[in-house]
């Protein structure tokens, strides 16, 4: 039975062992961080999602990990065991049986809701990811959401976040590519404001599709509804015409203007160096909703073994697999 929202996942994964919380106060500028980075450098069957309760300064706590900070915490997130013949059974028939999304006037996601000057980024426990390096904290689990001003489809995808306090962020694109700049591109070129929604702490299906590589025009919405079996509740933005998943944690809701741009970075990468600085778009911030005692959710990223490149691994290992066979 499909989870019905992060924190239904992140019980199950405390349950089975496969996440821990820690309990003691942690600066969100580097203990995080270090204590994530420890902990996944364990042997792959000791590895497990984390979870901060108290952050210094702030009331929200803060989880990372729960995607792959394992096999295993991967295989619970589809709810399988991390055998390789089921995970590819799990993507295709998700590929081949997307289920689109459904509308809800329940939006949890909207318990909260800030708007004009009570926009700050600042109330956010945003984690530094490479501790003395990156030039500012980065939300790095945003599954930002767009849609083809030309097609009206959808689209969700991880792009990782400068975050430029009160009401601003930078976005990395890998132009021209990633299909959320293709949309910027055709907004530009409309020379209009692009919408877009973020939202962090979802369900873990939600995530997964994100971070996929499904081809361009097909809405990762209904692919994460096909690896659940059940379709994703969405609801309708409190300031912009977009529609997010409605048990989110947290949403932020804005726009990209045409034409303008910003140094970004630098940031610590896969690779194990810095990288950046770039010119890249702005998204500023209009109104930030969410739930009653909100969970941020972060992917832990940089030099391997890290979550980021276990999540986007093993579907590839899948696939590589089912080609070769």
């Amino acid at each position: 039975m499909a989870y019905q929202d992060l924190r239904e996942y992140l019980k199950v994964l405390t349950n089975k062992g496969l996440m821990k919380w820690v309990e003691k106060e942690v600066d969100k500028d580097w203990e995080i961080s270090c204590i994530t980075r420890r902990v996944l450098q364990r042997k792959p069957e000791e590895r497990f999602a984390l979870g901060f309760k108290k952050i210094k300064g702030y009331t929200s706590s803060v989880v990372v990990g729960t995607m792959a900070a394992s096999r295993a915490v991967y295989a619970t997130a589809l709810e399988i065991s991390p055998d390789v013949n089921q995970i590819i059974d799990k993507w295709n028939n998700a590929l081949s049986n997307p289920i689109p999304a459904e509308m809800t006037k329940d939006a949890l996601c909207q318990e909260i809701v800030m708007e004009g000057e009570e926009v700050d980024l600042n109330q956010l426990p945003i984690p530094v990811w490479t501790p003395g390096k990156d030039v500012a904290p980065y939300f790095t689990a945003p599954c930002m959401i767009t849609k083809d001003p030309e097609t009206g489809v959808r689209n969700v995808g991880i792009y990782r976040m400068q975050a430029k306090p009160p009401n601003k962020t930078g976005v990395l694109w890998d132009l021209p590519s990633q299909h959320g700049a293709i949309h910027y591109a055709r907004y530009e070129a409309l020379k209009k404001p692009m919408p877009v929604a973020v939202a962090i702490g979802v369900d873990p299906t939600i995530l997964m599709a994100a971070a996929s590589k499904v081809p361009q025009g097909v809405d990762e919405l209904t692919v994460a509804g096909g690896l659940r079996r059940e379709a994703i509740p969405i609801a309708k933005c409190h300031s912009i015409d977009l529609e997010v998943p409605a048990t989110a944690e947290i949403v932020l809701e804005g726009e990209i203007l045409p034409g303008e741009k910003e140094i970004e970075g630098p940031f610590g990468e896969y690779t194990g160096y810095m990288g950046g600085p770039y010119e890249l778009p702005l998204f500023h911030i209009k109104c930030i909703t969410c739930r009653k005692n909100p969970i941020f959710q972060a992917l832990q990223s940089q030099m391997p073994p890290s979550e980021s490149s276990l999540l986007r691994q093993i579907p590839e290992e899948a696939h590589i697999y089912k080609h070769l066979v």
